[in-house]
């Protein structure tokens, strides 16, 4: 993989491993998780840039032999990797919520809690360590 950093980022543990059907993608997958984990609460495009990073992520995310979940199983492999090197886990469920009542081509989204907050809701569980150390999602 001689476009993966060579240092041992977490978005190469966590991504270097996914098989995406094309050896292209897996680079692409690290670099683009790279630069998400640089700026954890920022939107998509102030992450990204306006350049070419944004350019190849809308790409990489619209493809179709992409899906969600190809995107982030080699991550939960890798937390399900780290999760049996310790003896004790906690798992946090989050249910994050996505409004998206601004956007107007968004079709088939529920409430969110109000009628007037259109959305989805994300439910994930954080696997973290007792001493607090995260060990992914």
């Amino acid at each position: 993989m001689t476009d993966v950093p060579a240092a041992p980022t977490w978005a190469v543990t966590a991504c270097a491993d996914a098989d995406r059907g094309d050896l292209r993608r897996t680079p692409r997958l690290v670099s683009l998780a790279h630069v998400l984990a640089q700026h954890p609460g920022a939107a998509l495009p102030a992450a990204w840039g306006s350049g070419a990073m944004l350019t190849a992520a809308s790409r990489f995310c619209a493809h179709d032999d992409m899906a969600p979940c190809d995107m982030v199983q080699s991550h939960v492999e890798a937390t399900d990797s780290r999760r049996n090197t310790v003896p004790w886990v906690v798992a946090g469920p989050e249910t994050p919520a996505a409004d998206w009542r601004s956007v107007r081509a968004t079709e088939g989204v529920g409430p969110l809690g109000h009628t007037a907050w259109q959305g989805l809701l994300g439910h994930t569980t954080v696997a973290i360590t007792p001493d607090r150390v995260p060990l992914g999602l």
